[in-house]
């Protein structure tokens, strides 16, 4: 997405690297909203990022360097540019 002459690009990079759908390391983490063992809700520096699956757990949290190691059966990654509004709308449905 392109930006817009006022738009300031700030935090860390997001980067989201998956190990054979048993690991994943994700870098630029804003915050983590929600986690349970099939749905995890991230607040990322590329945006929202829902990861479902089975047995998910977190391993590691790093909130300083915007680190997170998720470990379980990965089904899906999904990116939504939506902003709070919508997003809690659809999380709180």
């Amino acid at each position: 997405m392109p930006l817009d002459n006022n738009q300031v690009v700030t935090g860390k990079a997001h980067s989201l690297q998956c190990d054979g759908r048993k690991k994943v390391l994700i870098t630029g983490v804003k915050e983590v909203i929600s986690a349970n063992d099939v749905l995890v809700l991230i607040d990322t520096s590329g945006g929202f990022l829902e990861i479902s699956g089975t047995e998910i757990k977190i391993q590691k949290y790093n909130a300083d360097e915007g680190a997170l190691v998720i470990i379980g059966e990965f089904v899906c990654f999904k990116y939504d540019q939506a902003r709070a509004k919508g997003f809690f709308k659809r999380l709180f449905k």
